[in-house]
């Protein structure tokens, strides 16, 4: 999906950080998850691309920041496997 959408694997990264954080929750089943996914998908492209907008930092704040600990493990893999 990432390569298919032009996107950065810091991007696709982030996703499945949200993703994993959905799944660890309890949150997903058979018949949410690929529509979870694709929400992660999206919410990661707009965080990594809008930062400084306020509507953007006012969710950060909320508890979408990711340290760079959290990211970093799934941007090397993607960036390995590319």
């Amino acid at each position: 999906m990432g390569e298919e959408c032009s996107l950065q694997p810091v991007t696709i990264a982030m996703a499945f950080v949200y993703f994993e954080k959905l799944v660890l929750q309890g949150r997903l089943n058979k018949q949410n998850r690929k529509l979870v996914s694709s929400a992660c998908m999206l919410l990661a492209a707009k965080i990594s691309s809008d930062l400084r907008k306020p509507e953007v930092r006012q969710l950060i704040d909320m508890g979408l920041y990711l340290p760079e600990s959290k990211v970093m493990p799934h941007y090397r893999r993607l960036v390995q496997q590319g």
